[in-house]
């Protein structure tokens, strides 16, 4: 039975992770290394951290300082011994099968990466998004998280082969973006996503995405614009950036997803009159806007499209006018 690394950041979730953790150690597959990276907690999570490693040898512990989610994703990557790698999160909580699913697609398929379903659980709904079942292939692997009830920008319902993680230029680890605290794991995906040959999407919700009015992101109106928000700008930038490199269809749908970012920021900065980050939006507005276009002029008047509504947005433009561009579509020649 192959090794599967388990790497799991904690920060202040002393009231979740017992949950998680639970769910990690009664997994049907129990070849596992599970690697957990405190992150500076102080409320209590560190010491929890440290009972868990005494009840099962799989657990190791790594205590750091408080330098977010990515250096500890990256921190648990160099100690990983495992033939895959998953990332979770301790305040979510997984199906006990779920590695055992996942591994037997990814270990007896000719696959270096395997995709599964989640569920998205707010404090007053439950909404399941289930992946397609079968195998993506080249460029349909990067796709997939961009489009409707794809995979999920997260890095929390992918098990990779860890060889995979392997920059064939600098043979090193990818690594997640330092600075960056929101849409880090988009950013890292972008990167990974290209590389991967061939994977497999499970349609089984297997992991269950928690969402919390005091998390990272916050939900509805907790959504907040600090300075640690912005940087979810930063790694949409990142997106757009790489995925230029790869086509000009997910080159489109890159923009689109940072425009639309933009446009929620946007709001949010002016519900909480925070002119600060209204500038920051503003000045990353007007370079998505002068921004270099696809390449081939269909693709670019797909592009143009999207930049005359941010336009047309940022003018307070009437929204029966924005409907209708955003209406316009463009067919690509076959």
């Amino acid at each position: 039975m192959k090794k599967i690394s388990i790497i799991l950041p904690v920060y202040n979730t002393v009231s979740y992770i017992d949950r998680m953790m639970e769910c990690i150690v009664s997994q049907t597959y129990t070849n596992l290394e599970i690697i957990l990276v405190d992150d500076g907690s102080i409320d209590g999570s560190s010491k929890r951290c440290d009972e868990w490693k005494e009840k099962d040898t799989r657990i190791s512990v790594i205590h750091t300082l408080n330098f977010g989610a990515s250096e500890a994703r990256n921190t648990g990557l160099t100690y990983a011994t495992g033939d895959a790698v998953i990332f979770f999160d301790s305040d979510d909580y997984i199906e006990n099968n779920m590695l055992e699913e996942m591994a037997s697609h990814l270990f007896e398929r000719d696959v270096e990466a395997v995709f599964c379903g989640y569920s998205n659980e707010f404090p007053n709904k439950i909404c399941f998004c289930c992946p397609k079942e079968g195998i993506l292939t080249g460029n349909e692997v990067l796709k997939s998280v961009f489009i409707e009830n794809g995979v999920m920008t997260a890095v929390w319902n992918k098990l990779f082969l860890k060889k995979a993680l392997i920059n064939r230029n600098s043979k090193k680890y990818y690594r997640f973006p330092i600075g960056i605290y929101i849409g880090e794991d988009f950013s890292w995906l972008a990167d990974v996503l290209p590389n991967i040959r061939k994977a497999y999407c499970i349609e089984q919700p297997y992991y269950h995405w928690v969402r919390r009015h005091d998390s990272a992101t916050g939900i509805g109106d907790t959504k907040r614009i600090d300075e640690k928000a912005l940087t979810e700008i930063d790694a949409m930038n990142n997106v757009v950036d790489s995925a230029s490199k790869v086509d000009n269809d997910i080159h489109y749908l890159a923009f689109k997803c940072l425009f639309e970012l933009l446009w929620e920021k946007q709001k949010i900065a002016d519900r909480e009159n925070n002119l600060l980050a209204g500038a920051k939006i503003d000045g990353a507005f007007k370079a998505a806007i002068k921004a270099p276009l696809a390449r081939g002029w269909k693709d670019s008047l797909k592009v143009w499209r999207e930049k005359i509504i941010l336009s047309m947005k940022c003018g307070g433009v009437p929204r029966g006018l924005i409907l209708f561009v955003e209406n316009l579509s463009f067919k690509r020649n076959r």
